[in-house]
């Protein structure tokens, strides 16, 4: 089988609130099966398009959405076909300007399309500690010591609700995915994947009156972005009919035409 030689047509868009972003990898020859796109993000680290990982191309082409993409900065994506045995076209690169910092939100880091605002309070300094070992000997100053590469960090996040509504849905997101994304502005710190390893849930003891406020604190441990790729379009179509609000069904297909072109499994 011969290897693809040619560029596939990578195009990136956005859905009107810039909330999704949609790849699209095109294929210009019959060979190519398989579709694969990365991110470069400013700090010059190449991270993966989940959905775009052995996307499997139908008609030439696949969709995927990118729910991962850092707020408020300009990033490249860059992708490439490979035939059945893995031979891989030359790379395509596409920059793209960047989605805007309008609304914080804490999304689960598996499931993306499980998100909701964040509003946060406060998000105290980072602690990077690291596993050692220090022995100290009989007749010298100074112990011996070993040690293992230093953690990435962790945490205290603070978060607040002001209404009933919002406490639900953030005690759901919590309760039901302890792996989490904030996707916030470059001025909080842009993306930040961790494990939520606790959290609490401070709630006013009204005397007259049922206040919806809440203060919620979550203990973090900073995680890398996990490494299982997603579906082209998030889930399986069982799961999205299952989903009982249609702003989880259009974000897992942010135009109709995806939807019904949608190529996952039933």
């Amino acid at each position: 089988m011969a290897q693809p030689t040619i560029k596939p047509v990578l195009t990136v868009t956005g859905d009107d609130g810039q909330t999704f972003i949609t790849v699209t990898a095109a294929a210009g020859e019959t060979v190519s099966v398989y579709a694969w796109v990365v991110r470069q993000e400013p700090d010059g680290k190449l991270r993966r398009v989940r959905t775009m990982q052995a996307a499997p191309l139908l008609n030439r082409t696949v969709s995927g959405i990118d729910a991962d993409i850092p707020l408020g900065v300009p990033v490249v994506y860059m992708a490439y076909v490979t035939d059945a045995a893995g031979l891989q076209s030359p790379w395509e690169t596409v920059p793209f300007s960047g989605v805007p910092p309008t609304v914080t939100r804490l999304a689960s880091a598996t499931d993306p399309s499980w998100r909701t605002p964040a509003q946060v309070k406060t998000m105290s300094a980072i602690t990077r500690e690291v596993a050692y070992g220090a022995h100290y000997v009989l007749g010298r100053a100074d112990p011996i010591t070993v040690a293992d590469v230093r953690q990435l960090g962790s945490y205290t996040l603070t978060l607040v609700t002001a209404t009933a509504d919002q406490a639900a849905e953030l005690r759901t997101l919590l309760d039901g995915s302890p792996h989490l994304l904030l996707q916030s502005s470059p001025d909080e710190g842009g993306n930040h994947w961790f494990l939520c390893t606790s959290y609490t849930e401070d709630r006013a003891v009204p005397t007259f009156a049922p206040y919806a406020d809440r203060v919620w604190t979550l203990e973090a441990i900073a995680t890398e972005p996990p490494a299982a790729p997603l579906a082209p379009s998030g889930a399986p179509y069982s799961a999205v009919a299952a989903l009982g609000h249609f702003g989880y069904v259009a974000a897992y297909f942010p135009t109709y035409g995806e939807m019904t072109a949608w190529n996952g499994a039933a």
